[in-house]
């Protein structure tokens, strides 16, 4: 599974919008464990009418299964959820620690874009119906 976070500064998980993030930071996750790690600029950051543009966002990281970002836009949320891409909001800043807590399985500090619902619900309800 490959699991992309938006950043400006390489070291922590951008504040604002995902889509208007300078970078991207991709890790690639193999049996619970960080095989790879790589960074991708967004070549749109900065362009006009950039915001809220997930399609070129999710042509960008076409391999990746899961966003994650401290903030996104409902719309794109349910865009990039259609696509069966994961989309998770966090409340941590650094990226090494929202990425091993992801890993660690640790619900509190994240939630999940709930395509059937529409809404943003606590991991912990992800699977319920």
């Amino acid at each position: 599974m490959k699991i992309a976070i938006g950043t400006d500064d390489k070291k922590t998980i951008r504040k604002g919008h995902f889509g208007e993030s300078a970078y991207y930071a991709i890790f690639e996750v193999l049996n619970g464990e960080i095989a790879s790690q790589e960074i991708r600029d967004n070549p749109r950051t900065g362009a006009k009418g950039h915001h809220g543009e997930s399609g070129k966002i999710l042509d960008l990281l076409h391999d990746c299964e899961l966003f994650m970002a401290r903030s996104m836009g409902k719309n794109s949320m349910a865009k990039i959820a259609e696509k069966k891409v994961d989309c998770i909001v966090t409340e941590f800043e650094d990226i090494d620690q929202a990425l091993q807590k992801f890993l660690d399985a640790e619900d509190a500090g994240f939630q999940y874009y709930d395509f059937r619902r529409g809404t943003l619900v606590p991991c912990s309800e992800r699977l319920k119906k």
